[in-house]
C-alpha cells in the first residue's frame, strides 16, 4: 500500500509541476480585446481564456466566464437567438446556457450585447482570473459558487 501511495504522490507532483511550467509560460502582459458586438467575429475565440459579456446601453459587465472562448460564446449566443430557450440537438441532447437565457430576458436586442476576451492559453490560470473578476465586478448573470470552475 505504501508503494502505491508513493506512486500516486509522485504522479500528482508531476502534474502540478507541469501546471506550474504552463503558468510560467503565460505572457505576463495579457490584454483584453476591445469590446464589440457579440454577433461579430472576435479574434482569439479559438483560445482558452476568459471573456466578458457587456450590456452596451448600461456599459455593465453582466457575465464573466472562462474556457474555450469560441464554444462558450457560440453557446450563449445560440440560446439567446433561440428566444432564450435551451438548444436541443437533432439527437435530443440539450445545450443550455443560463447566461444566454438571462441576456435574452434582460434585453432581447442582440445589438445591445458586447463581448470582450482575454486569450490566456491556460485553463488553470483562466479559472483564477475568472474567479477574481467575478468577486471584483459581481456580474448580475454569474452565480458566486460557479466562479473558477
Amino acid at each position: 500500500m505504501r508503494e502505491n501511495i508513493t506512486k500516486i504522490k509522485s504522479k500528482r507532483m508531476q502534474i502540478i509541476k507541469k501546471q506550474v511550467e504552463e503558468i510560467l509560460k503565460v505572457d505576463s502582459i495579457l490584454k483584453w480585446t476591445q469590446a464589440k458586438c457579440i454577433n461579430q467575429a472576435h479574434k482569439g475565440t479559438g483560445a482558452i481564456g476568459v471573456y466578458k459579456i457587456i450590456h452596451r446601453p448600461s456599459n455593465k459587465v453582466m457575465s464573466i466566464g472562462q474556457g474555450n472562448i469560441g464554444a462558450r460564446k457560440a453557446r450563449h449566443l445560440g440560446v439567446f437567438r433561440n428566444d432564450g430557450q435551451t438548444l436541443i440537438s437533432e439527437n435530443g441532447k440539450p445545450s443550455p446556457s443560463v447566461t444566454g437565457q438571462k441576456m435574452y430576458q434582460f434585453d432581447s436586442n442582440e445589438k445591445n450585447w458586447d463581448f470582450s476576451l482575454l486569450a490566456v492559453g491556460n485553463k488553470g490560470l483562466s479559472c483564477l482570473i475568472e474567479e477574481d473578476l467575478q468577486k471584483k465586478l459581481r456580474p448580475a448573470f454569474n452565480a458566486d459558487h460557479m466562479g473558477g470552475k
